[in-house]
């Protein structure tokens, strides 16, 4: 089954396994035992795709998902979890078919799913997604371009962010009509990383459509470009 609560001790498995798991796939188990005790989670086989942010386990130290991440488990990493209360729940996410070689070949309307993240978990800090646009070339991002979050405020009507952990910033989209104007698409976004402890923080702010007045001198700021992405059929030079 796709999630379901479970207690005591035994096993559990992905939807279909040992065969191939389903696309687009959201199971959560919650696992719970008596009060006295405390929950140990290891995984004797794990096979996913090669992306751990488009599949991917994740644990959380208490009886829903908005308790503390513990961790993420892709690409066949064996972690072992404890929890800290007699709680634990286990998410298991998966998106579509991925292509990982570049240029990015698409179909129109396919979801695609994009991750942001520090090198290193870090609790004393936040990530927080303030724009991502989408241009022609990777050169020029304020002449013709197509906005997918503008100051932290979702503008293509099929984002979806998806939340993990503060120290990492996911969403997903659906490939647009903006698409099929251009021969590829470059994506760029901009993420502000702010102390965990500053209430007042750009990144605790959320969308705003305010001037963002000294955002880099404010806090640390980065900017990442990801493509080419291409429709199907379609041939750029790059």
């Amino acid at each position: 089954p796709c999630g379901g609560s479970l207690f005591g001790s035994g096993n559990f498995s992905s939807p279909n396994h040992p065969n191939y798991y389903y696309d687009n796939a959201y199971c959560v188990w919650q696992l719970r035992t008596t009060d006295d005790q405390r929950i140990f989670l290891s995984f004797t086989y794990v096979q996913l795709e090669n992306c751990c942010f488009c599949d991917y386990i994740a644990i959380y130290d208490g009886p829903s998902v908005s308790s503390p991440l513990l961790g993420e488990v892709c690409n066949d990493n064996r972690s072992v979890f404890y929890s800290s209360s007699n709680y634990m729940t286990v998410v298991f996410r998966t998106d579509g078919s991925v292509v990982t070689q570049v240029p990015y070949k698409v179909s129109l309307n396919q979801y695609l799913y994009v991750q942001v993240g520090l090198r290193w978990n870090d609790s004393n800090l936040i990530l927080f997604l303030d724009t991502c646009v989408a241009s022609p070339t990777p050169f020029d991002f304020h002449t013709r371009v197509y906005y997918l979050v503008r100051d932290g405020c979702p503008v293509d009507d099929t984002y979806h962010p998806i939340t993990t952990a503060q120290s990492v910033a996911r969403f997903s989209f659906r490939a647009f009509q903006f698409l099929r104007a251009s021969e590829a698409v470059y994506i760029q976004c901009k993420v502000v990383i702010c102390p965990a402890s500053d209430s007042n923080s750009r990144c605790r702010r959320g969308c705003s459509r305010r001037a963002a007045r000294g955002l880099e001198s404010e806090h640390e700021s980065q900017t990442l470009v990801v493509g080419p992405i291409q429709l199907n059929g379609q041939s750029a030079q790059v």
